[in-house]
Order: structure tokens, then sequence, then C-alpha cells
């Protein structure tokens, strides 16, 4: 799914917004049992694939029909991680990715695609049962509550975070958070969406905004992937936050993914995925 581009300046602090406050921390658990089958064999750091580093079982591709401006029906992509919380079954991605924000138009038929690697499917396809994002964003379209939660179904063999595990959750720390990691399928050309690609770093604050930036060279697709910190291993870890939108650099034409960041709403974003 193609994420909003912001120019510089156009964002302004919310006066509405709270002040950050401590939020409940979800530690989070690993897989019940061993999968069936491995992780595929690696995954790439910023354009360089790196065959030793391996897809974590937490995050995958986001599969959903769209229903265009004009009415037309279309298939679009997005990232999505499973999260420690509401029942093992909650996956959380962008609120982007579920609505249009036009107060109209919701998406449908989703599919998560756990550890999806060229087309390789180790865990199975989960498809969505219910799904949510904020008032904020489905009915006015505003960035700062661009996120969204979809329950997946649950199988014999158990639930999602049964399977693959699930990563903690975590919020209302301050927006500069040293060695992050995010995780997207980055769909737009030089991308396909067939590779999970990962950007390590730190994430600092935005001036005049709730928000928090890293540079990173993905794009469209990677709308939805966690932003983790304090990593456990390669599969689990904190999310913080999710990837919403690219901004255009003054002086480059290069994106950056700039997250919603997580402190506004700490509270609700926990209660949204215990629905």
């Amino acid at each position: 799914m193609d994420m909003p581009v912001v120019q510089p300046g156009e964002e302004q602090q919310d006066k509405d917004v709270p002040d950050a406050a401590p939020s409940p921390i979800v530690h989070p658990p690993a897989p019940a049992a061993l999968p069936l089958k491995d992780q595929p064999p690696g995954a790439n750091e910023n354009g360089t694939e790196q065959e030793n580093a391996p897809v974590p079982s937490t995050v995958g591709r986001l599969f959903f029909t769209v229903q265009r401006r004009d009415g037309t029906i279309g298939t679009s992509s997005c990232t999505a991680s499973t999260v420690a919380a509401g029942g093992g079954s909650k996956i959380i991605t962008a609120g982007h990715c579920v609505h249009a924000g036009d107060n109209t138009t919701w998406y449908s038929n989703f599919v998560f695609a756990p550890a999806y690697y060229k087309g390789d499917i180790p865990y199975g396809l989960w498809f969505g049962e219910r799904w949510g994002t904020f008032t904020g964003w489905a009915r006015d379209g505003d960035p700062s509550w661009d996120q969204a939660v979809i329950q997946v179904e649950r199988k014999l063999s158990g639930s999602v975070v049964d399977t693959v595990g699930g990563n903690g959750l975590v919020g209302g720390h301050g927006p500069d958070v040293a060695g992050n990691r995010i995780w997207g399928y980055p769909a737009d050309a030089p991308f396909d969406g067939e590779l999970p690609y990962y950007c390590d770093g730190d994430a600092t604050g935005r001036w005049l905004s709730t928000d928090s930036q890293m540079d990173c060279g993905m794009n469209g697709g990677a709308s939805g992937g966690p932003w983790l910190k304090d990593r456990i291993d390669a599969n689990l870890g904190y999310t913080w936050a999710v990837t919403s939108r690219c901004e255009s650099g003054w002086f480059s034409e290069e994106c950056a993914l700039t997250k919603l960041f997580s402190t506004p709403n700490p509270v609700e974003i926990f209660n949204l995925v215990d629905l």
C-alpha cells in the first residue's frame, strides 16, 4: 500500500494530544512449539542481501482487497506483525492498510503470511476475521492515529502467536529510541514486495510533531511494519511503533520512513489490541 508522502513543515503538534504517560508492557512469548518448517534463508538490510539474516517469524506480508476512489477493486499489500496481547490472535499494522481514511472505505479480505519470503509461506496463511482502526484515522485521516489491529483466525493447532511467537508492546517512553530495528516488505520500484528488508539505527523525535523518524530507504508496502526495541532474538522484541508514511527531504528525493509514535495514545492502542 502506498505510504502518504508528507512534505517538510506540513505537520504541526496536535494540541489535543495529552502528555505522555507510562503505559503497560506486554512481554513477548516464544512459540509454544517449533514450526514444522524452517524459516526462509535470509533477509535484506538497506538493499544489500544478507543470506545469514533470518526472517523473523513474527513479521509478515499482509495482503488485502482495496476499493479505489474511482470505484474499481484491486489488491494491495502492507507489512504486519504479531503482538503478545488480544488472546494471541492479533496482528498490528498501519491504519491506512485497513481503511482509506476518507470516512467511508474499509478494505477487506485480509491474509497474513508470517515470514513471507519470495512466495514461501513457512507458517501458512492466516485469514482476517475482524479489524479496526482509530476514529481519528478512519474519519479524519489524522496520521497521529494511523494504527490498526486485525484479528486473524485460530487454527486447530492454536493461535498465530502460539505458532510464530508474538512481539511485546510498549509505549510512553519518548521519541528517541537507540538501537531500533524497522522491518518491512517494500513493494514499489525498485522493490517488489517479495523480500523483507530491515533498517537498523537510532530513531529520533521530529520538531513540532509527536512522531519519531529514522532514515530508511523502504517505500510503499513497508507500511505497518514494526519498529522494535530491546530485541531478544531474531524473532522477538518490543514493538513501540509502526511505519506510517514517507517523508520527502528538503534537499533529497530519497525517502525516509516516518512512523506513528505511540506516546500520544499508548493506552488506546493497548485497548484496541484487546478488543
